[in-house]
């Protein structure tokens, strides 16, 4: 039988991202109204500057919506896959973790400084962040942080090497 669980994530906010998001909006509203004042001091037609506006304001709008990101952990048969999910339009795989290659699972606030490459994959306000140490093929030594509900630490632990500290 497969063993196959799914987690959604929201990526939490952070001062960075509300700026962007800020600063996107203002240059959008501001080249909308350049393109109102240009079109009718050039080509005397106030529609057609409302045309440009409006898709000023469509790519404005398009471009926030890319600021919101999900993560979706995905357990299937020992293997945890993680989907960057950019504006609920756009999937990307960030990594997938053969947990038999784990070496530490446990409590983010119980990890230690280490050497290796880290994928962060949690809710960043949250306090029930995670991490793993495992081997992977591509960036050797690595740790991910990220946020799973107790469904899916019961099932990681599960597939978990014996040698691995259990949280």
């Amino acid at each position: 039988m497969d063993n196959y669980k799914e987690q959604l994530v929201k990526k939490g906010k952070d001062p960075s991202d509300t700026m962007k998001r800020l600063l996107v909006t203002l240059g959008g509203i501001l080249v909308a109204a350049i393109l109102v004042v240009l079109s009718i001091q050039f080509l005397g037609n106030f529609l057609v500057g409302l045309v440009l506006a409006g898709v000023a304001l469509w790519g404005t709008y398009y471009i926030i919506g890319g600021f919101y990101t999900e993560y979706e952990y995905i357990f299937t048969n020992g293997d945890l896959d993680v989907d960057k999910i950019m504006g609920q339009r756009k999937r990307k795989r960030l990594i997938t973790v053969e947990l038999k290659t784990a070496t530490v699972f446990d409590k983010a606030e119980n990890a230690e400084e280490a050497n290796r490459a880290i994928v962060d994959v949690s809710y960043r306000q949250s306090d029930c962040n995670y991490y793993i140490d495992f081997n992977h093929k591509d960036l050797g030594n690595a740790r991910m942080i990220f946020t799973p509900n107790e469904e899916m630490i019961e099932i990681i632990n599960h597939s978990l090497p014996r040698s691995v500290k259990r949280v």
